[in-house]
């Protein structure tokens, strides 16, 4: 587990506060051992870079206000850990021709 910390937490400039029980959670949900024992996203690591290499650092809803003149169709899955219903409640709020 400690090395999924530390793995993260390099890859994160914004420590999380976790329990030690959640840290198996988040672990679970984005991370996976290969078949070489090596640990390693269970993500795209390279989505990340434009907010870790942006300056300043652009707030995702500001990124969002970018699209208001742009078709934008979003898909969420029931059990979705990636985009919460609410988030998407508040996504369609922001741009209302959201589809």
């Amino acid at each position: 587990m400690e090395a999924i910390r530390v793995n993260f937490s390099t890859r994160h400039p914004s420590p999380l506060d976790l329990t030690d029980n959640q840290w198996p959670d988040l672990a679970q949900r984005r991370v996976r051992q290969d078949n070489t024992g090596v640990i390693r996203p269970d993500f795209d690591p390279t989505i990340t870079n434009t907010f870790l290499t942006s300056d300043p650092i652009l707030a995702p809803w500001l990124l969002f206000g970018g699209l208001k003149h742009i078709s934008t169709l979003a898909l969420r899955v029931a059990l979705s850990d990636m985009l919460s219903e609410s988030m998407l409640d508040g996504m369609a709020e922001a741009k209302l021709e959201l589809i």
